[in-house]
């Protein structure tokens, strides 16, 4: 009797610990999905600005073809834009991984969406009527103001385009 009494306490203990670690392991697989599902929207959004800045700078590049200053300088409007906006969307994933590792603080403060939707919309050069963002049931946020507007700017840029 003893016998099969330790038997059940240690299949009982193995039937514990294993379902710790299935527990530990639920958010580190929604995390790994997460990451895989960033990566994927990331390897997107990467190649629309990197063949543009590339296509550009060959352009520039080729001797074959005869280019007017115009044409040279709206290449080079071109490759900046581009570089810019794979800059911007370098920068903003390295934000994310620094927040996921903890590293990046968060300062979450009362902020009023009218003047930070106004302040990005002055910031793209959008003027009014530009855009119509109805804002009459908006509560105040409480969002960390730097964050806050880089996100605005990412998905007001992204609308546009």
């Amino acid at each position: 009797i003893v016998g099969a009494f330790v038997a059940q306490v240690a299949a009982a203990l193995t039937q514990r610990r294993l379902a710790l670690a299935a527990e530990t392991a639920e958010p580190l697989a929604e995390a790994d999905r997460m990451r895989s599902a960033l990566l994927a929207a990331v390897g997107h959004d990467v190649r629309r600005p990197l063949a543009s800045a590339t296509a550009a700078i060959s352009s520039l590049a080729a001797t074959d073809v005869p280019l007017s200053d115009d044409d040279r300088a709206e290449l080079l409007r071109t490759a900046e834009d581009s570089l810019d906006a794979l800059t911007d969307l370098l920068t903003d994933l390295l934000d994310v991984s620094r927040l996921q590792a903890g590293m990046l603080g968060v300062h979450l403060v009362e902020v009023d969406a009218h003047a930070l939707i106004s302040e990005v919309l002055d910031e793209l050069s959008l003027g009014p009527g530009a855009v119509t963002i109805d804002l009459a049931e908006v509560p105040p946020l409480r969002a960390d103001p730097v964050l806050a507007r880089r996100a605005l700017v990412n998905v007001l840029t992204n609308a546009l385009r």
